[in-house]
């Protein structure tokens, strides 16, 4: 589907959803978001569209992240239109969104197969201590510069809508794409010479000052697996910005580190110790 072809209107998605029962290719970041009411009836509450550099003037999204009514953190990030593996299970494919059950600071990546059941991840990941401020590391993403250039392309998910239901739906996806608010990390530095992007994803227990930010928000050992190429001791200018949603506050670290990632993408999770 390119910028001709797209609906215009309620209509014209309807009439599309009727004749073909898609929309288009699977990885849209946008449409991902919104199968979780369409499909499952789960309300996604606010979403924050992060967005960062390519080069050219250029921004593009890096992820989508929510806190739900439940009390789960979301995020839904960029995919490759290709298949690629992420995680080293057989038969998992790629995650589809990853979430952080509050209180407990839980982590867990849920995949679907193809006919649409949930593949729920789970390896001891819990959020790690970071300083005495009280900042939580709750994950980390890494993703090649390139993947984020090509979802300039209109694609978006396919799911079943039935026309019965039309209705209903509609004015769910209308609410949720009013929910949505653009939230820019202007990553520092020529972004368009560097490989890929480094996200981290932080829970903190106040709104924190310049001065009580840790000196490092991006570390290496959490990515040096996935990296190829980077040096020791070598720093590299960062963005950290701070969001507050209900009453819990996070903090988002991004950067482009030195190296070259070994595949499209990779996660990154703490891991509880034998004691927690």
């Amino acid at each position: 589907m390119n910028q001709f072809e797209a609906p215009k209107d309620n209509a014209e998605v309807l009439q599309l959803i009727r004749e073909n029962d898609s929309l288009g290719a699977e990885s849209s970041l946008w449409l991902r978001a919104i199968r979780q009411l369409t499909k499952e009836g789960k309300p996604i509450g606010q979403i924050f569209a992060i967005t960062v550099p390519i080069g050219d003037g250029k921004k593009m999204p890096i992820g989508m992240l929510t806190l739900t009514d439940a009390n789960r953190l979301v995020f839904w990030s960029v995919l490759p239109r290709q298949p690629c593996a992420v995680f080293n299970k057989p038969g998992v494919p790629l995650p589809d969104h990853i979430t952080v059950e509050f209180p407990s600071e839980k982590v867990h990546a849920t995949s679907y197969r193809s006919n649409g059941r949930p593949i729920h991840v789970r390896e001891s990941w819990r959020s790690a201590p970071i300083d005495s401020n009280g900042l939580r590391l709750l994950f980390m993403f890494l993703v090649r510069r390139s993947i984020l250039a090509e979802q300039d392309i209109l694609i978006s998910r396919k799911f079943e809508m039935p026309t019965t239901d039309s209705d209903r739906r509609t004015a769910e996806i209308t609410q949720s794409v009013q929910r949505v608010m653009f939230y820019h990390l202007p990553v520092p530095g020529n972004v368009s010479e560097q490989d890929y992007f480094y996200l981290s994803i932080f829970r903190a227990s106040k709104v924190l000052s310049a001065e009580e930010l840790p000196a490092s928000l991006l570390p290496r050992s959490g990515a040096v697996e996935m990296v190829t190429d980077w040096p020791d001791n070598v720093e590299f200018p960062i963005i950290v910005g701070q969001l507050s949603i209900y009453d819990q506050n996070f903090c988002v670290a991004a950067g482009c580190p030195p190296g070259r990632l070994k595949d499209p993408l990779g996660f990154g999770f703490p891991r509880r110790s034998a004691a927690g």
